[in-house]
């Protein structure tokens, strides 16, 4: 095991301990995981892996942050997102990003099943794509639910990829 996946490792398994238990990632795990992952990557690479690193960072803040802004991810899911990117490059970055969106999926559709909400869940998510395809009708929003926590779902593609070099 390279010390980048040692380090994806830990970052994913207290990330994703914090985001379970508290509902938020601290900047102190993201912002010490994605300045290891720079310097791991210099260190083992080079300036080629400097390059992979910073190139996996910003490809993920260039994800998350519209994400964000669209009220879709966390904060702190986007920075643990680019610290993934700068621990596993891109092309480990995509990975981790399928293999999350796999995992948030089926967490949010067994969080309706649990809670007996996909029904009607679903057909509300119906009715706002047919108003708002329809002129001159009002725009029904989606209900408001529980809000996932997408940083388990992150940690634990992370945590996939450090141990078996994939997701």
């Amino acid at each position: 095991m390279t010390w980048g996946a040692v380090a994806l490792l830990a970052a994913a398994v207290v990330a994703g301990t914090w985001d379970l238990r508290r509902g938020r990632i601290p900047n102190a795990v993201t912002y010490s995981a994605a300045a290891a992952g720079l310097l791991i990557s210099a260190i083992e690479s080079g300036a080629a892996g400097l390059a992979a690193g910073v190139l996996g960072a910003g490809a993920a803040l260039a994800v998350g942050l519209p994400l964000f802004l669209w009220g879709g991810m966390g904060g702190g899911d986007v920075k643990l997102f680019a610290a993934v990117g700068a621990l596993a490059g891109p092309y480990g970055l995509v990975q981790v990003f399928v293999a999350s969106l796999a995992l948030g999926a089926a967490a949010a559709v067994a969080m309706l099943v649990w809670r007996g909400e996909l029904l009607r869940t679903l057909w509300s998510v119906a009715v706002f794509f047919a108003t708002a395809l329809t002129p001159r009708v009002r725009i029904v929003a989606p209900l408001a639910g529980p809000r996932l926590r997408f940083g388990v779902c992150i940690a634990l593609a992370g945590a996939g990829l450090a141990l078996f070099g994939r997701p």
